[in-house]
């Protein structure tokens, strides 16, 4: 998260030009295709990895995601456990829409050293760490709703890991995390009467319409200050009015975000922060 502010502070301070996050040249890696015999891979597959490869690249295909999530975790059963191993993986399982299982098998090798020894990772890496999901319904609704796509995708990434079947403890629901009551409230004027189905929120369609709806409420409400958008979407509405009373003296935004007395709150606004840095320098060119 610091990291990110630093370079921020410098990009206003024009003392850093802003460019893309790309890897060095040691780093960089074709993405290569996912064949039986793939580049990136570089090696042949077994006829039992083949018979699972072959499955969840047609299944993917064909739009049925969770049996290819299914062959591509078979897959992994015997593919060796190095960076080339992970990236390739990560490129099926993003295929089959398996974003929750591509992060958590990435993350697993961020500190993975290039031949020279650089601790950069390549842009490939960053990417599938980072993916666009959903991006066209994301795109469709930010524009309709006047959102920032990227703080969209930011805010869906630490709240389900694109996992649009995640259930919180507390009931909240899909991609963006949406409590029962209030996908009801934002539901209210297109739903024409009919009653409201809680289970309609894993739907990743309605999920992100809803949800974007109320970040456009929250931008409204708040002048679209990340922070304090951060902090309603997390904690509610009115605990940020009680600590914008408690702070109101208090101008520094880094000083507020580190003095947010639950300590969830203050780790969910730094990690969405920290995503939408990542996702801009990535993606925003």
């Amino acid at each position: 998260y610091y990291g990110i502010r630093a370079r921020q502070k410098l990009e206003s301070m024009n003392v850093l030009k802003t460019e893309p996050i790309k890897g060095n040249r040691a780093a960089k890696e074709k993405m290569g295709t996912l064949t039986n015999a793939s580049p990136s891979l570089n090696r042949e597959l077994t006829p039992r990895e083949k018979f699972f490869h072959t499955r969840a690249v047609e299944l993917s295909k064909m739009g049925f995601y969770e049996n290819a999530r299914l062959q591509t975790s078979r897959l992994g059963e015997t593919i060796q456990k190095n960076l080339t191993g992970v990236l390739w993986l990560s490129d099926l399982f993003n295929q089959a829409r398996g974003y929750a299982d591509t992060l958590r098998i990435l993350h697993l090798y961020k500190d993975f050293k290039t031949k020279e020894g650089e601790r950069e990772l390549s842009e490939r890496f960053w990417k599938n760490f980072f993916p666009m999901a959903y991006a066209e319904t994301i795109r469709e609704f930010a524009k309709t709703y006047n959102v920032d796509p990227f703080f969209v995708k930011s805010l869906i990434r630490q709240e389900s890991l694109f996992d649009s079947q995640s259930l919180s403890r507390a009931g909240a629901r899909g991609l963006m995390q949406i409590m029962p009551n209030t996908g009801k409230q934002l539901s209210r004027p297109e739903n024409n009467g009919k009653p409201f189905e809680t289970d309609s929120l894993f739907d990743p369609d309605l999920n992100i319409r809803l949800g974007i709806k109320y970040l456009s409420q929250l931008n409204k409400r708040f002048g679209k200050n990340g922070t304090h958008i951060l902090i309603s979407y997390n904690a509610g509405p009115h605990i940020l009015k009680k600590w914008l009373k408690r702070f109101q003296d208090m101008n520094d935004p880094d000083v507020f975000i580190e003095s947010i007395p639950y300590p969830e709150t203050r780790r969910y606004v730094k990690h969405v922060m920290r995503n939408y840095g990542i996702y801009k320098a990535l993606y925003d060119q």
